[in-house]
């Protein structure tokens, strides 16, 4: 076996614990035993899609910055691979009678909001803004 093939092997094995966990989360199970709705998975395709999008800007401007350089190689694949995880979305998508390039919207896109109760970096700001001294 060479170098490649046994980094390969090792790398394989120490992902196997995240593998199993993925494909046994209960929202896959849900899925695979068909009790998720339609509309789930057009929010779950939503979704998927903000994600991609905003990867395929970074790692563009990875192979922007890097390309002609050892890694570019690389980055160029990974950007052929984001390019076609966002080209099956789009036909998932549209399969579940939805818009491909549909933007997501605030119904189908929360974020969580900070409040004062749930941001840990809440009393560093508080006590950030209460200060009179300059924070840097």
């Amino acid at each position: 076996m060479t170098r490649a093939e046994e980094l390969v092997s090792q790398l394989r094995r120490e992902i196997a614990g995240v593998e199993a966990r993925l494909f046994s989360h209960p929202w896959v199970a849900a899925v695979e035993e068909g009790k998720r709705s339609r509309a789930d998975l057009r929010l779950f395709a939503t979704q998927q899609r903000r994600i991609i999008a905003s990867d395929l800007k970074s790692v563009a401007l990875l192979v922007h910055r890097y390309g002609d350089g050892s890694s570019g190689r690389f980055f160029s694949e990974s950007l052929r691979t984001e390019t076609a995880a966002l080209e099956a979305l789009a036909g998932f998508t549209r399969a579940l009678g939805g818009e491909a390039d549909a933007k997501p919207t605030p119904t189908c896109w929360r974020a969580p909001r900070p409040t004062r109760t749930s941001s840990p970096g809440w009393p560093c700001t508080a006590r950030m803004r209460s200060s009179r001294r300059p924070f840097w």
